[in-house]
């Protein structure tokens, strides 16, 4: 059979054969799919779903876990915050007096607070707040001596403050309290002239 092709100005077309490709499959032609034995269709759809979800990313290479590795820097270069607290408790020592410095260890078991521990000025108005309750709790309250027998001079009885007799004070009505007044007192009188 012989076509006239028209783009090939005339000329008689060649007659080709179309190959068809055969595509083979692992699966069984027949359809038979394991599931297919469920006889609940809604069971059957979920159980087909559940594989499809676990075969969706069988082909995709496995992602290998990356350790990143943590710098982490030398601490012995930098200043914690009890080096600092320690700095500032010496300068501290520096700002109070010799003898606050050489009670500094019965000092600070007296508990009062109110100080910035990172600041030696706060900290020396504390270590001699507390040098004073030191001083107050051990010295013992001194007595005074009996003076009554130095006295060279005697009192008289009867006379000047402690006179023998008591003075009872005189009761007086409270200073809100009035009498009532009529109505004649409204009035200031009429002088009579």
């Amino acid at each position: 059979m012989s076509i006239i092709d028209e783009n090939n100005a005339g000329g008689v077309a060649e007659d080709l054969e179309l190959e068809t490709d055969v595509v083979t499959t692992t699966e069984d032609p027949s359809g038979d799919d394991p599931f297919d034995s469920i006889e609940d269709e809604k069971v059957r759809a979920d159980a087909k779903k559940f594989r499809a979800i676990a075969n969706r990313h069988k082909d995709k290479p496995q992602e290998t876990k990356v350790e990143t590795k943590v710098l982490t820097a030398d601490t012995s270069k930098f200043v914690s915050k009890d080096d600092m607290a320690r700095i500032a408790t010496r300068e501290a020592k520096e700002l109070v007096g010799v003898e606050v410095t050489a009670e500094y260890e019965e000092l600070i078991k007296i508990p009062l607070g109110g100080y910035d521990p990172l600041d030696p000025k706060s900290i020396a108005a504390n270590l001699k707040e507390r040098f004073a309750i030191f001083q107050a709790r051990k010295s013992p309250v001194e007595k005074k001596e009996d003076v009554s027998g130095l006295s060279s001079t005697t009192v008289v009885a009867g006379t000047g403050a402690g006179s023998g007799k008591e003075n009872k004070p005189v009761q007086k009505d409270p200073p809100n309290f009035h009498k009532t007044l009529g109505p004649e007192d409204w009035y200031p009188k009429k002088s009579k002239e």
